[in-house]
Formats: structure tokens, C-alpha cells, sequence
């Protein structure tokens, strides 16, 4: 008998029951899937830029980014949709001043009527009173009130006249995303005798560099992040986004991130924008006139597709709702044609339901081609690679509980039974077993298939090595349901 107990030694004399207890294990509990989320704060925020924080709160996002940061919105909007997740977030300082600025004027009168004016500033009510006889300046006067009344808006705002200049709180691009509307509600209209005009905000510029964002990125180089959901869609940013994320899927590293960001314009802006774009572990979401911007929308719609996805990757997420966020005017909503033409080009997309409800349309990431730039589906959908990964986690699971420690022999038939062994026969056994356990679960299927492509072998070179070809087959989600139906009648 080989089975080797180090504590207690074939050497001591005097010890009924001597027991070593094997902290290996053969159980791996399930893995925490993290998300981080990149933004910006404001100076108002205690947080260290570009210090990877956890976050456990709204409050807890207001104190450390600012109230009304983009990183505070984007917190709020993941959080409201995957109330249970580990949230991490790196924020970043602006970079210069240059915020986005609009106003609202009162371009009209004094109001016969009393009423409210219902305004939408980010998708957020800001409610106004007007009574009999206020004029211009007064309703001008009492919106900047309600305004600087709502610490949560991304903008602040000062009053001249009837004009009420509205900031963005964070410098940048960011800013020029913040909508502003009115009357968006059913039966919400303006008191008598009030007229508004609202230019939309503009102008905002200089992000933080591409090299701030690097060093965001670096920051959490070495911790196991399942989702990022990051601040922009510009070309230059995600370009560095791609590139950290394939180095880790790397063997070297083996950290396997999927990032969500979104992006508000036209269709065929949107599929220019995607043009560029094809990786296996991004989401663009895309909309257009949503009343959130896009950073906040995206980081919603991350939350709950992840949400869903860390229950049981192989599910459809096709359909959850989107909490949080608002539908935008009907005139503004994609068609199924060209939501469908977004999705073949890489851009995932919200659908909406009878009530209004915003929900996940076509979850589909920027993937088009494989390594050899043919055409390819496979990792077209969100949950492919989350299936992929939670496959690849179950596979160091088990090779961390039964390869760890062993020794490696050509046959291990010829060793006597318990000693630390492993050969070919073994490894391959133990693979299939744990592929037949995830077939079960759903998260792969055909074990015959798997068993037929699995090769085992001694590596050529280095003796101490087993390589192993390993052809999972993902299971699919069902997204189509089409009948052909013939109607006839009795005759």
C-alpha cells in the first residue's frame, strides 16, 4: 500500500487514531462572478482615482464618486437589476473642465392656470409648481430650484432671467448624452400660458486620456472579474478594451471578462460604429433618444443579463426587463427589421413591452468572425461566452481537486490501489465525468461527441505534462419559435 499520510509516519510508535485531514477538496465551492464598473467621479467624491474600490450601496457610490457622477449612475443602474452582485468600480478623475451645458428657457408668459411643469432630466422627474400669474422669471426661478433640490441629477444648474443654464457635473463627452425633456408622461402638460424651449446639452469634451483608461484597466490586472461595464464607446477606448480582454482569456492569466457599454444614435450610425468592432467578449448595447444615457442604460442592461446569467449562463435573457431605465417615444423605438439588422451587425438592442416596460430586445456582442476572418456565430450571443467560462471554471475545479499532487505514471493499473497516482486513463476518466455532470446541469450536451474528440496525450518534451484537446459542445437558446399554419374549413 502506497497512500502516503505525512503526519502520521510509518515511525510512530504509539498513536491509536491519527487522522491528517486532506484540505484539497473534492467539493469547489461556486465562484463569486464579479463585476467592475469604470467611470467618473466627481471631486466631491472620497474615492482614490483609479483605486479599485468595492462598493456595497448607493450611498456607499454617492460618498465615494459623488452624487450625480456618471460612476454613481452607472452603480445604481447595475445594482437596481443585480441587487445580490459584488460590485466593484475604478473610478477616474476628470480630465480638464469642459463640461456639457443646455438650458431651458421660459419663452413664454405668466400662467393662467396653476399646474406643473414635468420635466425629464436623465431619465429622473423633476417636478416644478407653477400657481396663477408666475411669470417667466418665477417659473424659470422655481425649475433651478427643483433642480439643485435633486442631488442625484448629473447636471447642476443656475437661473438668469427666464433662462436656466444647465451643467453637466462631470467634464467630458459623457455630459453631451444627458437628455432633457418635457411632458414625457401620459396626461403631463404645461400650466396655460407656459412655453418652454430646451437645448439639449452639448459641447462637453476631453475625456480622461486613453492612458488614464490603461492604467484603469491595470489596476485590476490581477483580480477575477466576470463582467466590466465601462464608461464609453469610442473607438480608441474600446480598442484597449479588447485588447486587455484577450490577454485574459490567456492561458497565462485566465481571467475571463465580458465588458457591456452602450451607445445612443441613429441605426445606421450605430452599425457604423460596430463596423470596426468584433470581439467574442463584448456588448454594444444600442438605442436611440433613451431618456438615460448611454453609460447609465448599458450599465442597467449589464445587470440584468448578468444577473441572469450567474443563475444559469445557458438561459435566454431575451425578454428580462431592464429596471430602471425608460422606454423612449414610440417614433424613436427600433423596428423588429431594424433591430434585426442591428443584431446581425453587432449590436445588441432593447425591446419594450405593452406596458412600457424596458426589456433586453437582441443580446447579441460585437463577434462576427472567427480567428481565420470567416463568418462566424458562435460567440454571437451573450451567453456563449459565460457558458464558455463557467465550463472552463468548472475544468480548473476539477483538475485542482483530483490532478493536484499526484503522479503522474504511464499506467496506473500496475501501481497498488491508493497510492497518488494518475495516467491518461484516469485524467480522461475524470474529465468525462465532469462533462456528464455539466451536461446535466444544461450547460453543454452530446457526451458521445465529447468522448469522440477528447485526446489525451504525454506532452513530447516535457515529461511532466499532460495535453489535453477538449471540444465542448455549448447548449443553444431557443430565440425563434416559427410555425407554419395552414387554416382550413369543414366542408
Amino acid at each position: 500500500m502506497a497512500i502516503s499520510i505525512p503526519q502520521v509516519p510509518s515511525t510512530q510508535l504509539v498513536q491509536l487514531f491519527g487522522v491528517q485531514l486532506d484540505r484539497t477538496g473534492t467539493t469547489p465551492a461556486n465562484t463569486d462572478l464579479r463585476t467592475c464598473i469604470f467611470g467618473q467621479k466627481t471631486s466631491a467624491g472620497s474615492a482614490t482615482a483609479l483605486t479599485p474600490v468595492l462598493v456595497t450601496s448607493k450611498n456607499d457610490a454617492v460618498g465615494k464618486f459623488g452624487a450625480g457622477s456618471q460612476l454613481a449612475l452607472m452603480y445604481d443602474a447595475y445594482r437596481v437589476n443585480d441587487p445580490a452582485g459584488t460590485i466593484w468600480c475604478v473610478p477616474m478623475a476628470d480630465n480638464g473642465t469642459t463640461k456639457a451645458a443646455g438650458s431651458i428657457t421660459v419663452s413664454t408668459g405668466t400662467a393662467t392656470e396653476a399646474g406643473t411643469v414635468f420635466l425629464r432630466i436623465a431619465g429622473q422627474s423633476v417636478e416644478v409648481g407653477v400657481d396663477v400669474g408666475d411669470d417667466q422669471d418665477a417659473v424659470a426661478a422655481a425649475i433651478n430650484t427643483a433642480i439643485g433640490d435633486l442631488p442625484d441629477l448629473p447636471v447642476t444648474s443656475t437661473v438668469s432671467t427666464n433662462v436656466v443654464t444647465v451643467t453637466a457635473k462631470n467634464a467630458g463627452t459623457n455630459g453631451n448624452a444627458i437628455d432633457m425633456r418635457v411632458n414625457y408622461g401620459t396626461g403631463e402638460k404645461l400650466p396655460a400660458g407656459i412655453a418652454l424651449v430646451l437645448v439639449q446639452l452639448t459641447s462637453g469634451a476631453t475625456d480622461p486620456t486613453t492612458s488614464t483608461f490603461t492604467s484603469a484597466l491595470a489596476a485590476v490586472a490581477a483580480m477575477d472579474f466576470a463582467t466590466f461595464v465601462v464608461h464609453t464607446p469610442l473607438d480608441a477606448y474600446q480598442d484597449i478594451l479588447e485588447a486587455e480582454l484577450v490577454s485574459r482569456w490567456d492561458a497565462s492569466r485566465g481571467l475571463m471578462t465580458y465588458a457591456f457599454a452602450g451607445l445612443d444614435d441613429t441605426v445606421g450610425n450605430l452599425t457604423t460604429a460596430s463596423a470596426d468592432r468584433d470581439s467574442a467578449h463584448t456588448m454594444l448595447v444600442g438605442s436611440y433618444a433613451m431618456l438615460e444615457p448611454d453609460w447609465q442604460f448599458a450599465a442597467a442592461y449589464a445587470g440584468a443579463v448578468v444577473q441572469s446569467l450567474k443563475s444559469h449562463p445557458a438561459i435566454p435573457v431575451v425578454g428580462l426587463q431592464v429596471k430602471g431605465v425608460h422606454a423612449p417615444a414610440v417614433a424613436s423605438r427600433f423596428t423588429n427589421t431594424e433591430a434585426n439588422i442591428l443584431g446581425i451587425n453587432g449590436i445588441a438592442t432593447f425591446a419594450y413591452d405593452s406596458a412600457d416596460r424596458v426589456r433586453v430586445g437582441v443580446p447579441v456582442g460585437t463577434y462576427k468572425t472567427d480567428g481565420n476572418a470567416a463568418a462566424d456565430t458562435t460567440f454571437q450571443f451573450v451567453n456563449a461566452a459565460y457558458q464558455l467560462a463557467y465550463f472552463i471554471r468548472a475544468l480548473k475545479a476539477m483538475v485542482s481537486s483530483n490532478w493536484a499532487s499526484k503522479i503522474l505514471v504511464d499506467d496506473a493499473s500496475q501501481v497498488a490501489a491508493g497510492s497518488a497516482v494518475i495516467d491518461l486513463d484516469i485524467a480522461k476518466a475524470q474529465t468525462v465525468a465532469l462533462y456528464r455532470t455539466l451536461v446535466a446541469d444544461a450547460i453543454v450536451q452530446d457526451v458521445d461527441g465529447f468522448i469522440d474528440g477528447l485526446v489525451f496525450e504525454r506532452d513530447g518534451s516535457n515529461v511532466n505534462r499532460i495535453n489535453v484537446y477538449c471540444p465542448p459542445e455549448l447548449t443553444n437558446q431557443l430565440h425563434v419559435g416559427a410555425f407554419l399554419v395552414r387554416p382550413f374549413l369543414r366542408r
